[in-house]
């Protein structure tokens, strides 16, 4: 069975300002902005923000991937919290702040085992629109929305992560539901 991705219903990231923007992102409209000095700006930020949580000090930012990080409102409050890859000698993980109004909590999947430990492998690492349809193509074969039972759907009000690695074809939804981290797996 080959790869496809033409199942899945993710909206790149449009919302995210970086110079260097994947083909899926729309490029921004900015007057009197030099792109490269609002990407470092932006990398700046988020070198500072990762080192506020001790629990982040031994990583950095991996600024490899494009996109490395993704906006929006990740757990359901209303407001906007950010995912960053981050990397720790050669492992890559993924790090979500969530930006409370009782202030600010990282969540790093995978340091607890319930997740994968390693995102190296990931080729798109996109936000999913609120309202999106999130299901499994996958169970014990292929199969398409039409096929998945109402009760395997998740419909969320906000947004989530769509990772995935083209070439093996294998990936999946994250999103938070039930006050923890969720996955649905997409071949």
């Amino acid at each position: 069975m080959s790869c496809t991705t033409s199942s899945k219903e993710v909206d790149a990231n449009k919302s995210v300002v970086l110079a260097d923007s994947i083909a899926k992102q729309e490029e921004p409209i900015l007057a009197d902005v030099d792109s490269n000095q609002l990407a470092i700006q932006k990398l700046d930020e988020f070198k500072t923000l990762v080192h506020e949580f001790p629990e982040l000090r031994d990583f950095q930012v991996y600024s490899k991937h494009k996109p490395y990080y993704l906006e929006g409102d990740f757990f359901g409050d209303g407001i906007q919290d950010v995912a960053i890859l981050i990397q720790r000698q050669d492992s890559v993980k993924l790090s979500l702040i969530d930006f409370s109004k009782n202030g600010k909590n990282v969540h790093i999947l995978g340091e607890d085992g319930e997740f994968e430990s390693d995102y190296s492998w990931i080729g798109d690492f996109e936000k999913v629109k609120a309202g999106e349809v999130l299901w499994s193509n996958y169970e014990d074969d292929f199969r398409s929305l039409e096929d998945v039972p109402e009760e395997e759907k998740v419909y969320l009000t906000y947004n989530a992560i769509f990772v995935h690695a083209p070439e093996s074809c294998g990936g999946g939804f994250i999103f938070w539901k039930d006050e923890k981290f969720n996955w649905l797996q997409q071949e």
